[in-house]
């Protein structure tokens, strides 16, 4: 999952299937390529596509160091913050996590599933 917002609060929202080759589920090079040259204000994606997929890590960084903001949603719940204290020059640690019980829509509980929180501290 990857949700752009650009400079005037529009957002996009980019599935599996949008950002993934469907039979190697490989990253689709040629749509980051096209994404970059967006400016936004925000990159929001889960923490296993943040962890464990390089290209979309360096699309996110290069938003962040343009000055877009950046959201990690803890979906897969990786408790190691190594790899985001190392991108981002923090020094987080996970304190603990929660169940969430939060009422969503049709769109939400379609993109959040059962996903819970983490509670990171500075």
């Amino acid at each position: 999952l990857l949700r752009l917002t650009n400079e005037h609060a529009a957002s996009t929202v980019l599935s599996e299937t949008q950002i993934y080759y469907p039979k190697s589920w490989d990253v689709d090079i040629e749509t980051l390529r096209r994404l970059e040259k967006g400016d936004y204000q925000a990159v929001i994606m889960d923490d296993t596509c943040f962890i464990r997929e390089p290209d979309l890590t360096a699309f996110a960084m290069k938003q962040y160091n343009k000055g877009a903001s950046v959201v990690i949603v803890g979906l897969e719940g990786i408790f190691d913050l190594s790899t985001l204290n190392r991108q981002f020059k923090v020094n987080w640690k996970c304190a603990g996590y929660t169940a969430r019980s939060i009422e969503l829509n049709d769109l939400g509980k379609q993109i959040l599933g059962d996903a819970f929180h983490l509670i990171i501290t500075m």
